[in-house]
């Protein structure tokens, strides 16, 4: 496979923030270990150098217009434009992978590949419709979605989901996955933190981590009003929020002072993500958006950290039963509550789910399986 060339196409990428992007960068680097080439092709969302090579990933990041760049990006198919793609072609790809169908830059992949003979294969990511809580908005977004894939799907014959749940969602579209391609993780490095002594939380202190985008449907309200509820009957308890978004702002203004034992500790990277973690005792994922398989499920499953998390998405495929970890239903914040009293007052079921999630993890959400099935469509399609 040393000989061979792929192309993915994302329309962000790091250093822009998201599941997608986390997604796209660490395939690339597992890939990297057995194919000659791997090219990231993207959108210049960060006003960075348009042609870079980093950890030796080629990244060609193509122009767009200004308006909605952060978060549907227009194509700007300028001279520049016309040039990047001229040389992303010259370095003769033998696949393409998308990324999420409805996107500009997935469309004219699409399409590029097919002029040229390239074989394509499309990647899900999500579950269901995006909202911008705006009802006339949200319907043309519904409108537009199915005719940009229309046009897409012209063009790609394989889709995979990170879920088994991302590929029914596919047949809204009257699309057949051709398989499954799970999110994954690699078992983290960690590196030593005094985070419980920076809090000032000794070490009987029970810490409940959630780490995500602060919109409202990722649920992060409902997660702070359940556990003001458990602080309450336990006051040794806090909640450690990572992340930002349009509710950060008032979220840290109201719990500067760690009221109620609530710490908003805004976006971190990656790496610190996971060293803060390890250091917390249950993880939270109150989501209730249109997830595909939530990156912090692996990331707290790969640290033995027992989860509670709603049941969207493909969040049942890796907490299976209740020997993984307790799944409820979304928007309840009386099956919160309820499953965080159960973990708080029962430590051994707390160990066990969190060991039990963790041996899963590590025997099916790996980034060198990821690697190895994309290698075997690789073999089949060229």
């Amino acid at each position: 496979m040393k000989n061979k060339t792929i192309c993915i196409f994302s329309s962000f990428y790091p250093p822009h923030v998201g599941g997608v992007e986390r997604f796209v960068h660490c395939l690339a680097h597992e890939l990297k270990k057995n194919i000659n080439k791997i090219i990231i092709v993207t959108i210049n969302t960060n006003e960075l150098d348009d042609i870079e090579i980093e950890d030796n990933l080629l990244i060609f990041r193509l122009p767009a217009y200004s308006l909605f760049k952060n978060r549907y990006p227009i194509l700007k198919i300028n001279k520049r434009f016309k040039t990047l793609i001229k040389q992303v072609l010259s370095h003769k790809p033998d696949l393409f992978i998308i990324n999420l169908r409805f996107y500009l830059l997935s469309y004219f992949s699409a399409k590029l590949g097919n002029k040229n003979n390239i074989p394509v294969i499309a990647i899900e990511h999500i579950t269901g419709h995006l909202t911008v809580h705006n009802p006339l908005l949200d319907l043309f977004g519904h409108y537009f979605e199915h005719f940009i894939t229309k046009k897409t799907k012209k063009y790609v014959k394989n889709f995979y989901g990170v879920s088994n749940a991302c590929n029914q969602w596919l047949k809204h579209f009257g699309i057949e996955a051709s398989g499954i391609l799970y999110n994954s993780i690699n078992i983290p490095t960690l590196h030593s933190l005094n985070f419980r002594e920076e809090l000032g939380i000794t070490k009987d202190g029970m810490i409940f981590l959630t780490a995500t985008r602060l919109l409202k449907e990722k649920g992060i309200l409902l997660l702070i009003e359940a556990f003001e509820q458990i602080n309450i009957k336990f006051p040794n308890t806090f909640l450690l929020v990572i992340g930002d978004g349009i509710l950060y702002n008032n979220l840290q203004l109201k719990y500067q002072k760690r009221k109620n034992n609530v710490f908003m500790l805004g976006p971190e990277s990656n790496e610190e993500v996971l060293d803060i973690i390890e250091v917390s005792d249950i993880v939270v994922i109150p989501s209730y958006y249109p997830e595909g398989l939530p990156t912090l499920v692996l990331e707290a499953g790969a640290l033995g950290k027992p989860v509670i998390a709603t049941d969207v998405g493909g969040t049942r495929e890796i907490i299976i039963n209740d020997s993984y970890g307790q799944l409820i239903q979304p928007k309840s914040i009386n099956e919160l509550t309820k499953a965080m009293f159960r973990y708080i007052e029962d430590e051994n079921y707390r160990l066990v789910t969190g060991s039990n999630l963790k041996q899963r993890i590590e025997e099916n959400f790996t980034w060198s399986k990821r690697a190895t099935e994309i290698m075997k469509i690789l073999n089949t399609l060229t």
